[in-house]
């Protein structure tokens, strides 16, 4: 059902009939899984962007 209609919020998915909590629960922990996957790829990327910029020393 929510492929078909693809509301927009999560509250305009729970309107729909034919949606049962649990089919919104679930996709609130997806989308959660998601954001945490996304959000430490952008921190590994932040990471390596600054590990070039800063020389390194070297000591002889």
């Amino acid at each position: 059902m929510l492929s078909k209609i693809r509301p927009m919020t999560i509250g305009s998915a729970i309107r729909i009939g034919g949606v049962n909590p649990s089919d919104v629960n679930a996709l609130l922990v997806y989308l959660e899984i998601q954001h945490r996957i996304a959000a430490k790829l952008n921190k590994s990327k932040r990471f390596k962007k600054h590990e070039k910029a800063i020389p390194s020393l070297e000591i002889t």
